[in-house]
């Protein structure tokens, strides 16, 4: 889809925060349209903006844009996505009122997907943030120039939970001359095979860790950004 002319006279965001957060299961993408949010008092009418736009309706994917938030259903996951802030507490509280219905679904895990990209000003700022975690200097000798560094770290969850947490920084592709900042928060209730009506737990858990993975996600990208921002 090409920019318009009124997008391309608007100035490049400095900022861009974003929250997905993936359930991984068994759904029936059919079920999650906008008229069964309504009917069931999930939703209001004013909360989905006119009904959106439909990016997909088939058995097998569904996926609704509402322009400050996105609702996507396949087979084996549910993802509620959103780049504006005061929409990151809806997506949970809608994905709780959702599965709390339909408490049956088989759900053995989530992810919660933190990214911020922030644009520093010039690409040579970029790259001296990037040398503080991946330092140039030890690899110039196999070349001047680095198109892509790039940095993961993953740890073990100390909160009692199965799962895994992972911090990735890397060049944005989202603003000019800017750094790309991901904590990817992830939990396993357990394999399906020994517990397949894992609903109950995964919102239990959701519930536990969210305030801790915001205020973590936040810390993050104030280790990484510090006074850059």
């Amino acid at each position: 889809m090409g920019m318009s002319t009124a997008d391309m006279a608007k100035d490049p965001p400095s900022e861009v925060r974003a929250l997905g957060l993936a359930l991984f299961g068994y759904f029936n993408p059919q079920i999650f349209q906008p008229s069964w949010f309504v009917k069931n008092r999930i939703l209001g009418d004013d909360e989905l903006k006119g009904g959106g736009d439909i990016l997909a309706d088939t058995p097998g994917l569904v996926a609704f844009d509402f322009h400050d938030w996105l609702l996507e259903v396949s087979l084996e996951r549910l993802l509620l996505y959103s780049s504006e802030a005061h929409k990151f507490p809806f997506v949970k509280d809608l994905a709780t009122s959702a599965l709390t219905l339909l408490r049956h679904t088989p759900v053995r895990g989530f992810a919660l997907n933190h990214t911020t990209h922030q644009s520093l000003g010039s690409a040579e700022v970029v790259e001296n943030l990037l040398d503080n975690f991946v330092p140039r200097a030890p690899w110039q000798r196999y070349g001047p120039q680095f198109g892509e560094r790039r940095v993961v770290l993953g740890t073990a969850r100390t909160d009692n939970l199965d799962g895994s947490i992972r911090i990735e920084l890397s060049k944005s592709d989202e603003v000019d001359d800017g750094v790309y900042v991901g904590i990817i928060d992830e939990v396993t209730v357990a394999p399906e095979q020994e517990h397949p009506d894992g609903c109950a737990e995964v919102l239990q858990a959701l519930e536990s860790i969210w305030a801790p993975s915001i205020a973590r996600s936040d810390e993050v990208v104030q280790i990484v950004l510090g006074d850059y921002r």
